[in-house]
């Protein structure tokens, strides 16, 4: 078995969303300018997906797949971002299975190289050695029962969200990855030249940001139903509104797309190729976000663009809770947009000015966050 010795070894699910990968850019642009002598891997699924940009800005990082048959040892480990552990319950019936079953078959078929992948992972397998663990802005849960979290005890845990301390007590409040200061300031250079143009538009604009959520058909099919619920009702006011969808990942959102009808533009993020800020350039030319995805509402309160999660997940509901405001909101689910419609109306009718004051504290209150986090984290080293 080789062997790879670094100072930093960082995993999680990279390369395979916007949100994953906007998080694994923003550690590198921290790590990179304060801990600029350190040597530094990423441990990920397939590296061939991990963005270009990451892969154009730190050159001296190395990728390692999973299915790498290597002994990997680092002074750091660090599990960075994302929901690291939950259990989410399924309907429990037959059509679940089965449609899960042709989902399978329909996923392998579309990215053939992901069974070469899959095989490979089985049979080969990487050995960590490491001297110490951090797990850094990581979400906890939700869980149907409370499983065994020993696995983070001798850790530096730091979680990103009040709701993760009902299940882990011994660790600190941080926030997501993206509110890095760095990597702000990078999207605020990218867009500030585009921002006031893109903002002049006759329509109102609408991203809607959908997932394919496998884990409850029912639930998957009412988002869908829900939305083009919405879209129909908007068509009737066709000259005030443009509905721009947006999957922020190619590889497992595939379903959703051939589901949804009606809207007027689609963008699709392609890990190897799409770039990072562009997308997130494209997001702010929109006046409202309506997500199913976690990084939809974090990249709306970056943007201070007034964001409604659908709670198909208790994260989007954790992090309207947090350093809460009016513009951040949740609906629940619906086979009708009736709630939809009704809180898409009351973000519209918000001042803007005063939008701006409530999203410039609870940014504030994040990026302050933020920043202590990442404070503990060189102290870590």
């Amino acid at each position: 078995m080789k062997k790879i010795n670094l100072n930093i070894l960082i995993t999680g699910g990279y390369g395979s969303n916007l949100g994953d990968d906007a998080m694994l850019l923003a550690l590198l642009l921290f790590l990179k300018e304060n801990q600029k002598d350190k040597t530094i891997g990423v441990l990920c699924y397939n590296k061939k997906y991990i963005p270009k940009i990451c892969k154009d800005i730190f050159k001296d990082v190395r990728y390692i797949d999973r299915s790498d048959s290597y002994e990997i040892s680092c002074d750091t480990l660090i599990y960075g971002g994302g929901n690291q552990h939950f259990s989410i319950g399924s309907s429990g019936k037959n059509d679940n299975n089965f449609r899960n079953l042709r989902r399978r078959v329909k996923f392998l078929i579309k990215n053939k190289s992901q069974l070469f992948f899959s095989l490979l992972k089985k049979i080969n397998k990487n050995e960590l050695i490491y001297r110490k663990k951090v797990f850094l802005g990581i979400g906890l849960g939700p869980f149907e029962k409370t499983p065994n979290l020993d696995y983070l005890d001798n850790s530096l845990v730091i979680l990103r969200d009040k709701f993760s301390f009902n299940y882990y007590k011994n660790s600190i409040l941080g926030a997501d990855l993206c509110f890095n200061q760095y990597f702000l300031n990078d999207i605020k250079k990218h867009i500030a030249q585009n921002r006031d143009e893109e903002k002049k538009h006759p329509k109102k604009r609408i991203c809607v940001v959908l997932r394919d959520w496998y884990h409850n058909n029912k639930v998957n099919d009412d988002v869908i139903n829900m939305i083009n619920d919405f879209i129909i009702k908007l068509n009737s006011y066709k000259d005030e509104f443009e509905i721009n969808v947006i999957s922020f990942c190619d590889v497992l959102d595939f379903e959703f797309k051939s589901q949804l009808n009606y809207y007027d533009n689609f963008f699709e993020y392609n890990s190897r190729s799409s770039n990072i800020y562009n997308v997130i350039s494209l997001i702010d030319q929109n006046d409202i976000i309506i997500t199913s995805r976690y990084h939809g509402m974090v990249f709306g309160s970056i943007l201070n663009i007034p964001t409604i999660g659908i709670n198909i997940d208790q994260k989007l509901k954790n992090f309207e809770n947090e350093e809460k405001v009016d513009a951040i909101t949740t609906v629940d689910i619906s086979n009708d947009s009736t709630e939809l419609l009704s809180k898409v109306t009351i973000l519209l009718s918000l001042n803007i000015k005063e939008l701006e004051q409530q999203f410039e504290i609870r940014n504030g209150k994040m990026i302050e966050r933020n920043s202590k986090m990442m404070k503990q984290l060189n102290k870590f080293f």
